[in-house]
């Protein structure tokens, strides 16, 4: 699993790019958002760590980002093979456990504002 750097601005990932990954935010802050038919960006959600985005939508057998997601400061991120992730849970409990832990905390934050 690659540890990553994208610096303020870069993007992790575009709308409909294939999803390959699904990234673990460890340092910085990220926005995900989408493009409006206007042409505007609208945020659904700015992020803090702990925090996972990318998991994608799965369409035609392929699967793809259903969302921008932009540095919104230098980020550090773990990329975790989407097609891996269940094998790395079974392998290694403590990875679900947070990977659990990390969805209930973003759960909780988009719930609480």
């Amino acid at each position: 699993m690659p540890f990553l750097h994208f610096q303020k601005g870069q993007h992790l990932f575009w709308m409909w790019d294939p999803a390959e990954y699904t990234w673990l935010l460890i340092n910085g802050t990220i926005r995900d958002y989408i493009n409006t038919e206007d042409g505007r960006h609208m945020s659904y959600y700015i992020a803090d760590p702990p925090y996972a985005t990318g998991i994608g939508k799965e369409l035609d057998g392929r699967r793809y980002y259903i969302s921008n997601c932009a540095a919104v400061t230098d980020v550090d991120v773990i990329a975790v093979p989407i097609d891996q992730i269940k094998e790395i849970c079974e392998k290694d409990p403590r990875f679900f456990d947070i990977y659990v832990r990390i969805d209930r905390i973003k759960m909780l934050r988009m719930y609480n504002g």
